[in-house]
């Protein structure tokens, strides 16, 4: 818990955390952290208006990725759709200069 909880303190530019929080990967499948996260108080110290809706991030929820595969079933898939989606946008948005390199648009999407 604490780990998430140190990560949402890093919006702390914000006048409010959004009541809704999607989680993804292998290690938000640990049941002990989705029931602390469900149960808890761990939000109060933070700057929520009202106790977050948690839930886990499904295949189907990632905008513009489709799994045409099948085999893509849970959460745990959603760091490498969401680095798939990134590639994808780079190589996109350089399509109408032919000029620009690989590696110019990496640097330009990690610039950003």
């Amino acid at each position: 818990i604490s780990g998430v909880e140190l990560a949402l303190a890093e919006f702390s530019k914000l006048d409010h955390l959004p009541n809704h929080l999607l989680l993804c990967g292998g290690g938000s499948s640990l049941e002990m952290l989705m029931k602390r996260l469900e149960s808890g108080e761990w939000y109060k110290n933070l700057a929520f208006t009202k106790k977050p809706l948690v839930q886990h991030i499904q295949p189907e929820e990632v905008v513009g990725i489709t799994d045409s595969t099948g085999n893509v079933s849970d959460h745990t898939f959603i760091t490498a759709m969401g680095l798939l989606r990134v590639g994808m946008d780079t190589l996109n948005s350089g399509a109408a200069s032919q000029k620009t390199s690989m590696k110019d648009k990496l640097n330009r999407a990690l610039r950003t």
